[in-house]
């Protein structure tokens, strides 16, 4: 197993094209000439160029970017939050988004909290998580990447929650170089 905090990790530690994709062109509507698409060419990702894949540090300056242009009246963990809401919807809009859009009401909060490490790692491939059960309705995550982002974690799993048919409350609990723990709750 790679450590995601080894500076070895950063050559492995990409993200899906469909993530970009999801967030930054269904959700945010990032069109070539506008304010959003400039300054997230300048950090790497061309909205009308897109590639395969991503390197990590790409994808931070990408949602750093989003947050001073789409979210400038909130501060850096509400926006990055707010982004991590909005990364669901749009990542079902995707092609391969609609697969697992189908699966989550069936599957309820466990089901999809059990398969969210797969998720997370469909869409980052350096990105490791492991999530266990604390009690009725309370479940801990732990996210490990160089470049990990608890408060966008938390925005993920909080809709993933609601798609799932609940209402959660996901609190970071621990932030750390390259991890982050959050307690789920319903």
């Amino acid at each position: 197993m790679v450590d995601p905090t080894s500076p070895d990790s950063r050559a492995e530690s990409t993200v899906q094209q469909s993530v970009f994709e999801g967030l930054f062109v269904h959700v945010l509507e990032a069109r070539p000439g506008t304010p959003l698409a400039e300054a997230l060419r300048r950090a790497g990702y061309d909205v009308s160029r897109q590639e395969a894949t991503y390197p990590r540090h790409v994808w931070i300056a990408s949602l750093e970017a989003a947050c001073r242009v789409a979210y400038p009246q909130l501060s850096q963990e509400q926006a990055m939050r707010e982004l991590g809401k909005s990364l669901i919807g749009g990542f079902f809009k995707t092609f391969a988004g609609r697969a697992v859009s189908l699966l989550a009401p069936m599957l309820g909060p466990e089901g999809v909290l059990k398969r969210m490490p797969r998720f997370f790692t469909m869409g980052s491939p350096g990105t490791q998580m492991t999530v266990h059960e604390e009690g009725p309705k309370a479940w801990r995550a732990e996210v490990r990447d160089r470049y990990v982002v608890p408060d966008f974690s938390a925005g993920v799993l909080e809709t993933a929650l609601e798609k799932a048919g609940v209402v959660g409350q996901v609190t970071v609990v621990e932030r750390g170089a390259g991890r982050c723990t959050l307690l789920v709750t319903w």
